[in-house]
């Protein structure tokens, strides 16, 4: 039974130096990453903590956005006859509870297409959002190959492919998303994309407000305390978003294509 991970990167390197040394235990075979035109260690970081076990794709030239990008991602895995897909970001973990009955856990995949939860960590690994966007934020991350129904009927948010099996809804299992650990970078990091859309695609204000707004709630956090059994024994060093706030220049971005429209959150963090 073969596993392989799925991940889109670009320029990712400091935050993957993290969260490989993490991905590394999982029991995945194969980790397929699609680097969109990384400048900087993001390729070293990788090959140098999985080794053989990566592959890395670049089809920058040829594909556009991460829809097309994620569709590379499941095409190579499913040609390289790949049983499983667990698909990723660089700034996600499996749970506790995931990683330790993971066996059981595909197996469970093999009859139910299983939606898992979304724990997004605020502050510290102790505690998560449940603030309404986030409350019922279940999603699949694992697929069976011999399931996937067609790798272009894909979800248009989430860039996933639908399964031919039941549903079923848990919590027991789910994935871990860092981003809004530190407040800060999660809030420049999406006023950064809203202004890069704004500028490079062209969209309008209103679109952009109606995509990122809802899920980001104002930065009206609701924070409460998170299972031991989802976290327990997961050392994750927030520090990594300070040096991300440093090398990603967002909120030099964000003043210098400043659309006040734009700015529904975050004020504090422009000044």
């Amino acid at each position: 039974m073969s596993v392989f991970a799925n991940v889109l990167v670009q320029d990712d390197a400091t935050l993957l130096s993290s969260t490989l040394q993490l991905w590394k235990e999982y029991d995945v075979d194969k980790w397929i990453f699609h680097d969109a035109g990384s400048t900087d260690d993001t390729a070293d970081i990788i090959s140098d903590i999985l080794g053989s076990r990566a592959v890395i794709i670049d089809e920058n030239d040829t594909l556009k956005g991460s829809s097309a990008r994620q569709q590379s991602l499941l095409a190579y895995s499913k040609e390289n006859a790949a049983d499983f897909i667990v698909s990723l970001t660089p700034a996600e973990l499996l749970s506790r509870s995931l990683v330790d009955n993971f066996q059981a856990v595909l197996d469970m995949h093999t009859r139910h297409g299983i939606f898992c939860y979304w724990y997004h960590i605020l502050g510290d690994m102790g505690h998560i959002r449940q603030d309404a966007p986030m409350i019922k934020d279940y999603r699949m991350a694992i697929f069976d190959v011999r399931a996937i129904e067609d790798l272009k009927n894909s979800d248009h948010d989430q860039h996933m492919p639908r399964v031919n099996l039941p549903s079923v809804v848990t919590r027991d299992i789910g994935i871990i998303n860092l981003e809004s650990m530190d407040k800060e970078y999660y809030a420049l990091k999406k006023l950064h994309l809203k202004h890069r859309e704004y500028k490079e695609l062209k969209s309008s204000a209103f679109e952009i407000n109606n995509r990122y707004d809802t899920a980001v709630n104002g930065l009206n956090f609701i924070k409460e305390p998170v299972s031991e059994k989802i976290t327990a024994d997961i050392d994750f060093d927030i520090s990594v978003f300070g040096r991300l706030k440093k090398e990603k220049n967002f909120k030099e971005y964000i003043l210098e294509n400043k659309v006040d429209e734009l700015i529904t959150f975050g004020t504090e963090y422009l000044t």
